[in-house]
């Protein structure tokens, strides 16, 4: 993104920032229909 953090770490396991550029969730299995293996962090 614009703050240089990775969007996806390997193809298909997309990774979400939050405004402090702190990870806030990555998808590590995503599926067609639409039951996706989240991790979610909180700091």
């Amino acid at each position: 993104d614009a703050n240089g953090n990775l969007l996806q770490l390997v193809r298909g396991q997309v990774m979400g920032w939050d405004a402090r550029n702190q990870l806030q969730h990555i998808t590590t299995v995503q599926r067609e229909d639409g039951s996706n293996d989240d991790e979610r962090y909180v700091y």
